[in-house]
């Protein structure tokens, strides 16, 4: 009796690493997203904030991925995601603001916070948020 109710965790547990996805497949599944965001979002439509909600938590699987900490991170997936974010909602403010931040901090690189901050920018001209963090940085 008792190694029957051990039977059922153990074959769990070996199908769970058996089809358990690495976090290279992972990027490869959400590549379409990042790919091109003016397709996708005409795509998805009226559910462009949700993904964007969804993409805002892709791009953490981004910085877990770098080896050594936010420094290796690939600051061009980076740009890609947050690029991504700011074009399917450009209203989702902060999760511009801390890609906009990360890419001018950490990556050191204030053209790829300003293309971020753009292309919400080309969505929402009126947005004043966007305008002074674009002043800021």
């Amino acid at each position: 009796m008792a190694k029957a109710a051990l039977l059922a965790p153990i074959l769990l547990a070996i199908l769970y690493f058996a089809f358990n996805p690495t976090a290279k497949e992972q990027k490869k599944e959400s590549s379409f997203l990042y790919s091109n965001p003016q397709i996708s979002k005409a795509a998805i439509g009226s559910f462009s904030p949700f993904v964007a909600d969804f993409a805002w938590l892709e791009s953490t699987k981004i910085g877990e991925m770098g080896r050594g900490g936010s420094q290796n991170v690939n600051k061009d997936e980076m740009m890609a995601a947050f690029l991504t974010i700011a074009s399917l909602d450009p209203s989702f403010y902060h999760a511009i603001n801390y890609g906009v931040s990360y890419l001018s901090t950490i990556a050191k690189d204030k053209n790829a916070s300003y293309q971020v901050i753009d292309r919400a920018l080309s969505l929402r001209p009126n947005e004043f948020r966007l305008k002074y963090l674009k002043m800021v940085i």
